[in-house]
Protein backbone atom coordinates (compact mmCIF):
# COMPACT_ATOMS: atom_id res chain seq x y z
CA UNK A 1 0.00 0.00 0.00
CA UNK A 2 1.13 3.09 -0.74
CA UNK A 3 0.79 6.73 1.07
CA UNK A 4 -0.15 9.71 -1.42
CA UNK A 5 -0.74 12.74 -0.01
CA UNK A 6 -3.08 14.88 -1.79
CA UNK A 7 -2.55 18.47 -1.59
CA UNK A 8 -6.00 20.43 -2.43
CA UNK A 9 -5.64 22.77 -5.37
CA UNK A 10 -7.23 25.46 -3.42
CA UNK A 11 -3.91 25.32 -1.04
CA UNK A 12 -1.70 24.81 -3.74
CA UNK A 13 0.21 27.78 -2.43
CA UNK A 14 0.92 25.56 0.20
CA UNK A 15 2.83 23.10 -1.76
CA UNK A 16 6.01 24.95 -1.16
CA UNK A 17 5.46 24.39 2.30
CA UNK A 18 4.94 21.04 1.69
CA UNK A 19 7.96 20.41 -0.16
CA UNK A 20 9.76 22.00 2.60
CA UNK A 21 8.70 19.54 5.25
CA UNK A 22 10.03 17.03 2.76
CA UNK A 23 13.30 17.95 2.66
CA UNK A 24 13.47 19.11 6.00
CA UNK A 25 12.37 15.84 7.77
CA UNK A 26 15.17 14.12 5.08
CA UNK A 27 12.03 12.25 3.23
CA UNK A 28 12.66 13.51 -0.28
CA UNK A 29 13.80 9.87 -1.88
CA UNK A 30 10.51 8.40 0.14
CA UNK A 31 8.18 10.96 -0.94
CA UNK A 32 6.91 12.47 -4.24
CA UNK A 33 5.42 15.74 -5.00
CA UNK A 34 3.15 16.34 -8.17
CA UNK A 35 2.00 19.53 -10.08
CA UNK A 36 -1.38 19.50 -12.04
CA UNK A 37 -2.83 22.17 -14.65
CA UNK A 38 -6.08 21.42 -13.58
CA UNK A 39 -6.57 19.56 -16.94
CA UNK A 40 -5.95 15.83 -15.87
CA UNK A 41 -2.64 16.02 -17.12
CA UNK A 42 -0.60 14.98 -14.31
CA UNK A 43 3.29 15.53 -14.25
CA UNK A 44 4.94 14.03 -11.13
CA UNK A 45 8.55 14.96 -9.80
CA UNK A 46 10.69 13.45 -7.43
CA UNK A 47 11.90 16.54 -7.17
CA UNK A 48 14.31 16.83 -10.15
CA UNK A 49 13.85 13.59 -11.65
CA UNK A 50 10.44 13.87 -13.66
CA UNK A 51 8.05 10.39 -12.93
CA UNK A 52 5.26 8.93 -15.12
CA UNK A 53 2.01 8.62 -13.02
CA UNK A 54 2.33 4.71 -12.95
CA UNK A 55 5.99 5.18 -11.82
CA UNK A 56 5.36 7.63 -8.73
CA UNK A 57 2.44 5.34 -7.36
CA UNK A 58 5.01 2.00 -7.53
CA UNK A 59 7.24 4.27 -5.48
CA UNK A 60 7.24 4.16 -1.80
CA UNK A 61 5.19 7.24 -1.02
CA UNK A 62 3.89 9.91 -3.57
CA UNK A 63 2.87 13.57 -2.96
CA UNK A 64 0.12 15.07 -5.24
CA UNK A 65 -1.45 18.34 -5.99
CA UNK A 66 -4.29 18.91 -7.87
CA UNK A 67 -8.11 20.11 -8.41
CA UNK A 68 -10.07 16.79 -6.31
CA UNK A 69 -13.14 17.62 -7.85
CA UNK A 70 -12.03 17.46 -11.47
CA UNK A 71 -10.15 14.63 -10.52
CA UNK A 72 -12.18 12.26 -8.64
CA UNK A 73 -11.21 9.15 -10.76
CA UNK A 74 -8.04 9.42 -10.47
CA UNK A 75 -7.90 9.52 -6.98
CA UNK A 76 -10.72 6.92 -6.96
CA UNK A 77 -8.35 4.57 -8.91
CA UNK A 78 -5.18 5.36 -6.85
CA UNK A 79 -7.15 3.99 -4.13
CA UNK A 80 -8.49 1.04 -5.77
CA UNK A 81 -4.82 -0.05 -6.07
CA UNK A 82 -5.26 -0.09 -2.40
CA UNK A 83 -2.75 2.84 -1.77
CA UNK A 84 -3.48 5.54 0.91
CA UNK A 85 -4.57 8.89 0.15
CA UNK A 86 -4.56 11.91 2.44
CA UNK A 87 -6.34 14.79 1.65
CA UNK A 88 -4.20 17.90 2.97
CA UNK A 89 -6.36 21.02 3.09
CA UNK A 90 -9.88 19.57 2.60
CA UNK A 91 -11.41 22.06 5.39
CA UNK A 92 -10.11 24.75 3.34
CA UNK A 93 -11.06 23.65 0.05
CA UNK A 94 -14.96 23.40 1.62
CA UNK A 95 -14.35 27.33 2.74
CA UNK A 96 -13.50 28.20 -1.22
CA UNK A 97 -16.63 26.31 -2.53
CA UNK A 98 -18.84 27.87 -0.34
CA UNK A 99 -17.69 31.10 -1.13
CA UNK A 100 -17.45 30.95 -4.68
CA UNK A 101 -21.23 29.72 -4.52
CA UNK A 102 -21.75 32.79 -2.54
CA UNK A 103 -20.37 35.09 -5.38
CA UNK A 104 -22.32 32.99 -8.31
CA UNK A 105 -25.27 34.04 -9.90
CA UNK A 106 -28.41 31.76 -8.47
CA UNK A 107 -29.52 29.16 -11.13
CA UNK A 108 -26.05 29.74 -13.47
CA UNK A 109 -23.92 27.60 -15.07
CA UNK A 110 -21.51 28.64 -12.95
CA UNK A 111 -23.52 27.91 -9.83
CA UNK A 112 -24.76 24.24 -10.99
CA UNK A 113 -20.86 22.97 -11.52
CA UNK A 114 -19.86 24.24 -8.33
CA UNK A 115 -22.99 22.98 -6.13
CA UNK A 116 -22.48 19.66 -8.16
CA UNK A 117 -18.62 19.81 -7.04
CA UNK A 118 -19.45 20.42 -3.53
CA UNK A 119 -22.47 17.97 -2.73
CA UNK A 120 -19.78 15.16 -4.66
CA UNK A 121 -16.92 16.12 -2.69
CA UNK A 122 -19.08 16.52 0.75
CA UNK A 123 -20.40 13.09 0.05
CA UNK A 124 -17.72 11.30 -1.09
CA UNK A 125 -14.73 12.86 0.70
CA UNK A 126 -15.20 10.00 3.26
CA UNK A 127 -13.24 7.46 0.99
CA UNK A 128 -10.18 9.00 1.52
CA UNK A 129 -9.30 7.89 5.01
CA UNK A 130 -6.68 9.76 6.04
CA UNK A 131 -7.47 13.42 6.67
CA UNK A 132 -5.84 16.61 7.90
CA UNK A 133 -7.80 19.43 8.66
CA UNK A 134 -5.98 22.87 9.20
CA UNK A 135 -6.53 26.37 9.93
CA UNK A 136 -3.41 28.05 8.58
CA UNK A 137 -0.55 27.72 7.09
CA UNK A 138 1.59 27.14 9.95
CA UNK A 139 -0.45 24.21 11.94
CA UNK A 140 -0.70 22.39 8.32
CA UNK A 141 3.13 22.29 8.25
CA UNK A 142 3.31 21.16 11.96
CA UNK A 143 0.53 18.53 11.70
CA UNK A 144 2.21 17.31 7.94
CA UNK A 145 5.87 17.15 9.64
CA UNK A 146 4.92 15.15 12.44
CA UNK A 147 2.74 12.71 10.24
CA UNK A 148 5.87 12.59 7.63
CA UNK A 149 7.99 11.79 10.40
CA UNK A 150 6.46 9.05 11.64
CA UNK A 151 7.76 5.84 9.60
CA UNK A 152 5.40 4.12 6.76
CA UNK A 153 5.05 0.78 9.07
CA UNK A 154 3.56 3.12 12.00
CA UNK A 155 1.09 5.66 9.84
CA UNK A 156 -1.40 7.07 12.25
CA UNK A 157 -5.03 7.44 11.21
CA UNK A 158 -7.04 10.04 11.19
CA UNK A 159 -10.65 10.09 11.19
CA UNK A 160 -13.94 11.55 12.44
CA UNK A 161 -16.29 10.34 15.02
CA UNK A 162 -18.80 9.63 12.50
CA UNK A 163 -15.85 7.52 10.28
CA UNK A 164 -15.58 5.63 13.47
CA UNK A 165 -19.16 4.99 14.60
CA UNK A 166 -19.74 3.55 11.13
CA UNK A 167 -16.81 1.17 11.37
CA UNK A 168 -17.78 -0.07 14.51
CA UNK A 169 -21.18 -0.78 13.07
CA UNK A 170 -20.06 -2.64 10.50
CA UNK A 171 -16.95 -4.13 12.31
CA UNK A 172 -19.63 -5.61 14.98
CA UNK A 173 -22.13 -7.08 12.16
CA UNK A 174 -25.20 -4.74 12.88
CA UNK A 175 -24.87 -3.05 9.18
CA UNK A 176 -24.80 -6.75 7.47
CA UNK A 177 -27.59 -9.83 7.52
CA UNK A 178 -25.90 -13.36 7.80
CA UNK A 179 -27.81 -16.05 9.33
CA UNK A 180 -26.92 -20.07 10.58
CA UNK A 181 -24.78 -21.00 13.03
CA UNK A 182 -21.38 -20.62 10.27
CA UNK A 183 -22.42 -16.61 10.64
CA UNK A 184 -22.24 -17.20 14.71
CA UNK A 185 -18.98 -19.09 14.59
CA UNK A 186 -17.65 -16.14 12.35
CA UNK A 187 -18.51 -13.62 15.01
CA UNK A 188 -16.54 -15.23 17.51
CA UNK A 189 -13.49 -15.57 15.18
CA UNK A 190 -13.79 -11.35 14.72
CA UNK A 191 -14.98 -10.79 18.21
CA UNK A 192 -12.67 -13.38 19.74
CA UNK A 193 -15.35 -13.58 23.02
CA UNK A 194 -18.93 -12.90 24.03
CA UNK A 195 -19.47 -11.74 27.81
CA UNK A 196 -21.95 -14.27 29.70
CA UNK A 197 -24.57 -13.28 32.01
CA UNK A 198 -27.07 -15.48 33.87
CA UNK A 199 -29.89 -13.06 33.77
CA UNK A 200 -32.84 -13.81 31.56
CA UNK A 201 -35.75 -11.20 30.92
CA UNK A 202 -35.71 -11.37 27.38
CA UNK A 203 -32.82 -13.48 26.55
CA UNK A 204 -29.28 -14.01 28.18
CA UNK A 205 -26.40 -11.58 27.31
CA UNK A 206 -24.99 -13.78 24.30
CA UNK A 207 -28.15 -14.41 23.35
CA UNK A 208 -29.44 -10.65 22.97
CA UNK A 209 -25.47 -9.74 21.34
CA UNK A 210 -26.17 -12.66 18.42
CA UNK A 211 -29.92 -11.80 17.99
CA UNK A 212 -29.21 -8.14 17.22
CA UNK A 213 -26.35 -10.06 14.70
CA UNK A 214 -27.56 -12.88 13.19
CA UNK A 215 -31.00 -13.29 10.98
CA UNK A 216 -33.64 -15.56 12.52
CA UNK A 217 -31.16 -16.32 15.71
CA UNK A 218 -32.91 -18.78 18.15
CA UNK A 219 -31.09 -19.74 21.41
CA UNK A 220 -30.63 -22.87 20.62
CA UNK A 221 -28.34 -22.51 18.01
CA UNK A 222 -25.61 -21.43 20.64
CA UNK A 223 -26.40 -24.17 22.67
CA UNK A 224 -25.99 -26.47 20.04
CA UNK A 225 -22.48 -24.95 19.00
CA UNK A 226 -21.42 -25.16 23.01
CA UNK A 227 -22.64 -28.51 24.00
CA UNK A 228 -23.25 -30.84 20.68
CA UNK A 229 -20.94 -29.27 18.13
CA UNK A 230 -18.31 -28.59 20.47
CA UNK A 231 -16.61 -25.19 18.62
CA UNK A 232 -17.59 -22.67 21.16
CA UNK A 233 -16.32 -23.15 25.35
CA UNK A 234 -17.59 -21.39 28.16
CA UNK A 235 -14.80 -19.76 30.12
CA UNK A 236 -13.17 -16.65 31.80
CA UNK A 237 -11.97 -13.83 29.36
CA UNK A 238 -14.15 -10.80 29.36
CA UNK A 239 -15.55 -11.85 32.69
CA UNK A 240 -17.39 -14.79 32.48
CA UNK A 241 -17.44 -15.70 28.43
CA UNK A 242 -18.33 -17.98 25.84
CA UNK A 243 -15.39 -18.27 23.04
CA UNK A 244 -13.82 -20.62 20.15
CA UNK A 245 -12.69 -24.21 21.81
CA UNK A 246 -9.78 -23.22 20.17
CA UNK A 247 -8.59 -20.90 22.43
CA UNK A 248 -8.16 -22.94 25.36
CA UNK A 249 -4.84 -22.93 25.70
CA UNK A 250 -4.36 -19.24 25.40
CA UNK A 251 -6.34 -19.33 29.11
CA UNK A 252 -5.41 -22.49 30.57
CA UNK A 253 -1.56 -21.95 30.58
CA UNK A 254 0.62 -21.73 33.77
CA UNK A 255 0.97 -17.16 32.73
CA UNK A 256 -3.07 -16.34 33.11
CA UNK A 257 -3.76 -19.06 35.45
CA UNK A 258 -1.68 -17.29 38.01
CA UNK A 259 -3.77 -14.22 37.78
CA UNK A 260 -7.09 -15.95 37.27
CA UNK A 261 -6.41 -18.74 39.72
CA UNK A 262 -5.13 -16.00 42.40
CA UNK A 263 -7.80 -14.06 42.17
CA UNK A 264 -10.33 -17.26 42.56
CA UNK A 265 -8.14 -18.57 45.70
CA UNK A 266 -8.41 -14.92 46.86
CA UNK A 267 -12.11 -15.05 46.79
CA UNK A 268 -12.68 -18.32 48.39
CA UNK A 269 -10.25 -17.09 51.35
CA UNK A 270 -12.36 -14.22 52.12
CA UNK A 271 -15.09 -16.20 52.15
CA UNK A 272 -13.18 -18.77 54.78
CA UNK A 273 -14.08 -21.55 52.02
CA UNK A 274 -10.71 -22.57 51.11
CA UNK A 275 -10.18 -25.59 52.43
CA UNK A 276 -12.65 -26.70 50.62
CA UNK A 277 -10.39 -27.30 47.75
CA UNK A 278 -8.53 -30.02 49.87
CA UNK A 279 -11.50 -32.18 48.19
CA UNK A 280 -10.93 -31.60 44.69
CA UNK A 281 -9.49 -35.29 44.23
CA UNK A 282 -12.70 -37.09 45.33
CA UNK A 283 -14.57 -34.91 42.81
CA UNK A 284 -12.29 -35.96 40.00
CA UNK A 285 -12.22 -39.25 41.03
CA UNK A 286 -16.32 -39.16 41.23
CA UNK A 287 -16.31 -38.28 38.07
CA UNK A 288 -13.77 -40.75 36.34
CA UNK A 289 -16.02 -43.62 37.79
CA UNK A 290 -19.79 -41.74 37.21
CA UNK A 291 -19.35 -39.22 34.10
CA UNK A 292 -20.86 -36.00 34.01
CA UNK A 293 -22.32 -34.29 37.20
CA UNK A 294 -24.26 -31.26 38.71
CA UNK A 295 -22.42 -30.49 41.80
CA UNK A 296 -25.10 -31.84 43.98
CA UNK A 297 -24.73 -34.85 42.32
CA UNK A 298 -21.61 -35.55 44.37
CA UNK A 299 -22.27 -35.56 48.14
CA UNK A 300 -19.33 -34.18 49.77
CA UNK A 301 -21.23 -32.45 52.58
CA UNK A 302 -22.00 -28.47 53.45
CA UNK A 303 -19.78 -25.68 55.80
CA UNK A 304 -21.64 -22.56 56.68
CA UNK A 305 -21.24 -19.85 53.99
CA UNK A 306 -19.92 -16.39 54.72
CA UNK A 307 -22.48 -13.48 53.21
CA UNK A 308 -24.95 -14.28 51.04
CA UNK A 309 -22.01 -14.73 47.65
CA UNK A 310 -20.48 -17.91 47.29
CA UNK A 311 -20.97 -21.63 47.40
CA UNK A 312 -21.66 -23.52 51.20
CA UNK A 313 -21.12 -27.33 49.28
CA UNK A 314 -17.85 -28.36 49.05
CA UNK A 315 -18.57 -30.18 45.60
CA UNK A 316 -19.40 -26.91 44.45
CA UNK A 317 -16.48 -25.07 45.61
CA UNK A 318 -14.47 -28.14 44.11
CA UNK A 319 -15.98 -28.32 40.43
CA UNK A 320 -15.46 -24.34 39.88
CA UNK A 321 -12.40 -24.41 40.83
CA UNK A 322 -11.87 -27.58 38.59
CA UNK A 323 -13.28 -25.48 35.73
CA UNK A 324 -11.25 -22.41 36.20
CA UNK A 325 -7.96 -24.51 36.29
CA UNK A 326 -9.01 -26.09 32.92
CA UNK A 327 -9.35 -29.79 34.27
CA UNK A 328 -13.10 -29.38 33.95
CA UNK A 329 -15.43 -28.02 31.19
CA UNK A 330 -19.27 -27.41 31.09
CA UNK A 331 -20.66 -30.25 29.51
CA UNK A 332 -24.00 -28.84 29.07
CA UNK A 333 -26.46 -26.73 31.03
CA UNK A 334 -29.94 -27.36 32.59
CA UNK A 335 -31.04 -23.84 32.95
CA UNK A 336 -28.48 -21.92 34.42
CA UNK A 337 -26.91 -24.52 36.37
CA UNK A 338 -23.80 -26.01 34.92
CA UNK A 339 -23.21 -30.41 34.26
CA UNK A 340 -19.38 -30.58 34.47
CA UNK A 341 -17.50 -33.33 33.01
CA UNK A 342 -13.80 -34.03 32.50
CA UNK A 343 -11.80 -31.55 29.90
CA UNK A 344 -9.91 -34.69 28.58
CA UNK A 345 -13.55 -36.29 27.69
CA UNK A 346 -14.66 -33.76 25.73
CA UNK A 347 -11.03 -31.60 24.02
CA UNK A 348 -7.90 -33.59 22.04
CA UNK A 349 -4.38 -34.17 24.34
CA UNK A 350 -2.82 -31.82 21.55
CA UNK A 351 -5.27 -28.79 22.44
CA UNK A 352 -5.18 -29.04 26.08
CA UNK A 353 -1.31 -29.51 26.10
CA UNK A 354 -0.75 -27.23 23.46
CA UNK A 355 1.95 -24.46 24.01
CA UNK A 356 1.28 -20.93 23.24
CA UNK A 357 3.57 -18.50 25.35
CA UNK A 358 6.96 -18.06 26.10
CA UNK A 359 6.42 -15.71 28.90
CA UNK A 360 4.04 -13.21 30.50
CA UNK A 361 4.90 -11.03 28.02
CA UNK A 362 3.65 -12.88 25.46
CA UNK A 363 0.36 -13.48 27.37
CA UNK A 364 0.22 -9.92 27.73
CA UNK A 365 0.22 -8.71 24.33
CA UNK A 366 -1.63 -11.32 22.90
CA UNK A 367 -4.67 -10.76 25.36
CA UNK A 368 -4.40 -6.86 24.50
CA UNK A 369 -4.36 -7.50 20.72
CA UNK A 370 -7.31 -9.97 21.24
CA UNK A 371 -9.11 -7.50 23.83
CA UNK A 372 -9.08 -4.62 20.88
CA UNK A 373 -10.61 -6.66 18.32
CA UNK A 374 -13.63 -7.65 20.96
CA UNK A 375 -14.29 -4.22 20.51
CA UNK A 376 -12.42 -3.08 17.12
CA UNK A 377 -11.57 0.29 18.16
CA UNK A 378 -10.19 1.42 21.83
CA UNK A 379 -8.54 3.77 23.81
CA UNK A 380 -6.03 2.90 26.00
CA UNK A 381 -7.85 4.61 28.91
CA UNK A 382 -9.28 2.02 32.01
CA UNK A 383 -12.84 1.10 32.19
CA UNK A 384 -14.94 -1.55 31.36
CA UNK A 385 -12.88 -3.20 27.99
CA UNK A 386 -10.20 -3.70 30.60
CA UNK A 387 -11.61 -5.67 33.40
CA UNK A 388 -9.01 -8.21 33.59
CA UNK A 389 -6.19 -8.57 35.76
CA UNK A 390 -3.13 -7.56 33.90
CA UNK A 391 -5.01 -5.41 31.72
CA UNK A 392 -6.58 -3.26 33.96
CA UNK A 393 -3.02 -1.65 34.35
CA UNK A 394 -1.89 1.33 31.93
CA UNK A 395 1.66 0.49 31.96
CA UNK A 396 1.47 -2.95 31.23
CA UNK A 397 -0.76 -2.01 28.62
CA UNK A 398 1.27 1.04 27.05
CA UNK A 399 4.12 -1.23 27.02
CA UNK A 400 2.25 -3.81 24.75
CA UNK A 401 0.79 -1.32 22.66
CA UNK A 402 3.84 -0.15 21.76
CA UNK A 403 5.45 -3.61 21.11
CA UNK A 404 2.07 -4.48 19.06
CA UNK A 405 2.25 -0.98 17.37
CA UNK A 406 6.12 -1.95 16.15
CA UNK A 407 5.46 -5.45 15.16
CA UNK A 408 2.87 -3.81 12.70
CA UNK A 409 -0.43 -5.36 14.83
CA UNK A 410 -1.89 -2.27 15.79
CA UNK A 411 -2.13 1.35 14.39
CA UNK A 412 -2.51 4.43 16.19
CA UNK A 413 -6.16 6.26 14.92
CA UNK A 414 -6.92 10.01 16.42
CA UNK A 415 -10.39 11.14 15.85
CA UNK A 416 -11.38 14.30 15.19
CA UNK A 417 -12.52 15.91 19.03
CA UNK A 418 -11.50 13.64 21.34
CA UNK A 419 -8.07 13.94 22.78
CA UNK A 420 -7.37 10.50 23.55
CA UNK A 421 -5.43 8.18 21.27
CA UNK A 422 -7.46 5.14 19.51
CA UNK A 423 -5.93 2.03 18.02
CA UNK A 424 -6.71 -0.52 15.78
CA UNK A 425 -5.62 -3.99 14.66
CA UNK A 426 -3.90 -3.32 10.91
CA UNK A 427 -5.61 -6.33 10.12
CA UNK A 428 -8.74 -4.51 10.52
CA UNK A 429 -7.87 -1.35 8.39
CA UNK A 430 -9.22 -2.17 4.76
CA UNK A 431 -12.51 -2.21 6.48
CA UNK A 432 -11.96 1.11 8.31
CA UNK A 433 -11.19 2.08 4.66
CA UNK A 434 -14.15 1.22 3.63
CA UNK A 435 -17.20 2.93 1.78
CA UNK A 436 -19.94 2.43 4.32
CA UNK A 437 -23.31 2.62 3.37
CA UNK A 438 -25.78 2.40 6.39
CA UNK A 439 -28.68 0.76 5.90
CA UNK A 440 -31.99 1.82 7.81
CA UNK A 441 -31.66 -0.68 10.39
CA UNK A 442 -32.80 -0.59 14.05
CA UNK A 443 -30.97 -2.99 16.24
CA UNK A 444 -31.74 -4.03 19.86
CA UNK A 445 -28.03 -3.99 21.35
CA UNK A 446 -27.47 -6.59 24.41
CA UNK A 447 -26.76 -4.69 27.79
CA UNK A 448 -23.37 -6.32 27.76
CA UNK A 449 -22.47 -6.33 23.91
CA UNK A 450 -18.84 -5.85 22.73
CA UNK A 451 -19.49 -2.75 21.21
CA UNK A 452 -20.70 -0.93 24.35
CA UNK A 453 -18.06 -2.26 27.04
CA UNK A 454 -16.32 1.29 27.10
CA UNK A 455 -19.42 2.97 28.22
CA UNK A 456 -17.35 6.59 28.83
CA UNK A 457 -15.87 5.40 25.04
CA UNK A 458 -19.38 4.44 23.77
CA UNK A 459 -20.55 8.24 25.14
CA UNK A 460 -17.80 10.25 23.26
CA UNK A 461 -18.05 8.42 20.11
CA UNK A 462 -22.34 7.91 20.14
CA UNK A 463 -23.05 11.01 22.68
CA UNK A 464 -25.02 8.08 24.33
CA UNK A 465 -24.17 7.42 28.42
CA UNK A 466 -25.68 4.18 29.48
CA UNK A 467 -25.88 2.18 32.75
CA UNK A 468 -26.99 -1.28 33.22
CA UNK A 469 -29.46 -0.51 36.23
CA UNK A 470 -29.78 -4.11 37.11
CA UNK A 471 -28.14 -4.02 40.30
CA UNK A 472 -29.03 -0.29 41.38
CA UNK A 473 -31.83 -0.38 44.09
CA UNK A 474 -35.29 0.28 42.40
CA UNK A 475 -35.35 3.99 43.86
CA UNK A 476 -31.92 5.30 42.60
CA UNK A 477 -32.72 3.81 38.92
CA UNK A 478 -33.32 6.45 36.29
CA UNK A 479 -34.37 4.40 33.71
CA UNK A 480 -35.51 1.12 34.63
CA UNK A 481 -34.27 -2.50 35.77
CA UNK A 482 -33.69 -4.25 32.29
CA UNK A 483 -33.00 -1.58 29.93
CA UNK A 484 -31.51 -1.89 26.29
CA UNK A 485 -29.87 0.68 24.01
CA UNK A 486 -31.36 1.23 20.51
CA UNK A 487 -29.07 1.08 17.43
CA UNK A 488 -30.18 3.02 14.15
CA UNK A 489 -27.71 3.11 11.19
CA UNK A 490 -24.83 4.97 13.18
CA UNK A 491 -26.16 6.19 16.07
CA UNK A 492 -27.69 5.15 19.19
CA UNK A 493 -30.84 6.83 19.47
CA UNK A 494 -32.90 5.46 22.60
CA UNK A 495 -33.69 3.03 25.01
CA UNK A 496 -36.03 0.86 26.46
CA UNK A 497 -37.16 -1.54 28.84
CA UNK A 498 -38.63 -5.03 27.53
CA UNK A 499 -40.50 -7.96 29.62
CA UNK A 500 -42.32 -10.66 28.45
CA UNK A 501 -45.84 -10.95 29.95
CA UNK A 502 -46.15 -14.68 30.86
CA UNK A 503 -49.53 -15.51 31.24
CA UNK A 504 -50.04 -13.76 27.85
CA UNK A 505 -46.39 -15.18 26.19
CA UNK A 506 -46.61 -11.35 24.96
CA UNK A 507 -43.70 -8.60 24.61
CA UNK A 508 -44.61 -5.86 26.49
CA UNK A 509 -42.61 -2.17 26.05
CA UNK A 510 -42.65 -0.70 29.55
CA UNK A 511 -41.03 2.59 28.01
CA UNK A 512 -39.14 3.81 25.30
CA UNK A 513 -36.88 6.97 26.02
CA UNK A 514 -35.48 8.21 22.73
CA UNK A 515 -32.99 10.62 22.66
CA UNK A 516 -33.59 14.36 23.25
CA UNK A 517 -31.86 15.14 19.98
CA UNK A 518 -33.87 12.70 17.98
CA UNK A 519 -37.32 13.03 16.33
CA UNK A 520 -39.53 10.31 15.36
CA UNK A 521 -39.36 10.37 11.27
CA UNK A 522 -41.68 7.82 9.33
CA UNK A 523 -37.94 6.02 8.68
CA UNK A 524 -37.50 5.34 12.48
CA UNK A 525 -41.14 4.62 13.02
CA UNK A 526 -40.40 1.65 9.95
CA UNK A 527 -37.32 0.39 11.35
CA UNK A 528 -38.74 0.20 14.88
CA UNK A 529 -41.60 -1.77 13.66
CA UNK A 530 -39.01 -3.89 11.83
CA UNK A 531 -36.75 -4.56 14.85
CA UNK A 532 -39.69 -5.20 17.30
CA UNK A 533 -40.97 -8.24 14.73
CA UNK A 534 -37.42 -9.59 14.59
CA UNK A 535 -37.20 -9.33 18.38
CA UNK A 536 -40.69 -11.35 19.03
CA UNK A 537 -39.81 -13.75 16.60
CA UNK A 538 -36.21 -14.25 18.23
CA UNK A 539 -37.90 -14.37 21.62
CA UNK A 540 -41.01 -16.75 20.28
CA UNK A 541 -43.46 -14.45 21.54
CA UNK A 542 -46.50 -12.26 20.89
CA UNK A 543 -45.90 -8.87 19.33
CA UNK A 544 -47.12 -5.94 21.83
CA UNK A 545 -50.73 -4.42 20.83
CA UNK A 546 -49.31 -1.15 19.88
CA UNK A 547 -45.07 -0.14 19.24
Amino acid sequence: MKRIFVVASACSNLVESVNKVIIDSDLSKDFYLADSNFNCELSVYNLDEKLTILDAVSQDNVIINLDITNNTDLLMSLESLENEVVLVGVSYQKKVYKKQLAKCQAGSDEATILSTNQKYFASNVHIFDYLIEYENESTLESLLSEYLKISKEHLKVFITKERARQFLVNYHGFNDNPQGKQAITDIFKRLGCIQYDPLNVVGRNPDLVLQSRIKNYKPEMLYQLLYKDRLLLDGWDKQMSIYSVDDYPFFYNDYYLKYHLRSIEGTLNRRKSLDALNRCEEVIDFLKENGRSKPKGIDLGTFERQGSWGHNRYSSVCMDYLYNKGQLVVAHKEGVQKVYDLTSNHLSSGLMNKKIFNDETDLFEWHLLRRVGSLGLIWNKGGGAFLEYYLSKRDIRLEAINTLVNNKLLTEVHIKGIDEKFYIRCKDLPLLKSKFSMKSKMSFLAPLDNMIWDRKMVEKLFDFKYSWEVYVPAVKRKYGYYVLPVLYKDQIIARFEPVIDKESNQLVIKNWWYQNSIKETKAIIKAKNQAITRFCKYLNVKEPSTN
